[in-house]
């Protein structure tokens, strides 16, 4: 029998949930600006008098660097710890306008979040899941704990953090003993 809980919601501070408004604007403002790069390039190659291979390959790099790379990274770092709701069926936060669950039988395990190895000077739990989440959160996972399952990232920024992370602790060890 699963616990009852009470839905809450855990929220980080308001400046934190600007800036990832800010990061996104600016991962569009950094595709807009590789697709120019490339559309320059592309109408510079078909003026027959000014034919340097040079030129397009620099422009294409540039396309990959601003309208590829750039936002795939600051997408993995506006959204890499998102509101998380917490009640009796699990986790749910939002990626991308989009809602994700984690269901309390689908968390695997949680332990000390550690980038690349490093600690952090501040606290910060990952939670491994079994859940389909999305590629950014394979990458949490593997960044941030040494793990292919998708991940969750909780810092210790979060409103009421270590009620989050007991309760999360609870349902781990209410899960195992299901098992068994």
């Amino acid at each position: 029998m699963e616990k009852k809980i009470d839905p809450k919601q855990h929220k980080y501070e308001s400046s934190y949930r600007n800036s990832r408004g800010m990061l996104m604007v600016f991962s569009l403002f950094l595709f807009a600006l590789g697709v120019f790069y490339l559309i320059g390039a592309v109408y510079y190659f078909s003026t027959p008098d000014s034919f340097d291979s040079s030129v397009l390959f620099n422009a294409v790099l540039d396309f990959i660097l601003f309208s590829i790379w750039s936002p795939v990274f600051l997408v993995f770092i506006a959204y890499l710890y998102p509101d998380v709701n917490e009640d009796e069926r699990g986790l749910h936060f939002k990626f991308l306008f989009k809602t994700y669950d984690i269901s309390w039988s689908e968390i695997i395990e949680t332990k000390a979040a550690r980038p690349l190895g490093f600690r952090l000077r501040y606290g910060a739990t990952l939670v491994v899941t079994r859940s389909r989440l999305t590629f950014f959160h394979r990458l949490y996972g593997l960044v941030y704990g040494k793990t292919n399952n998708p991940s969750l990232v909780i810092s210790s920024r979060i409103s009421d953090y270590s009620s989050l992370t007991k309760s999360i602790a609870e349902n781990i060890k209410l899960n195992r003993r299901k098992i068994k």
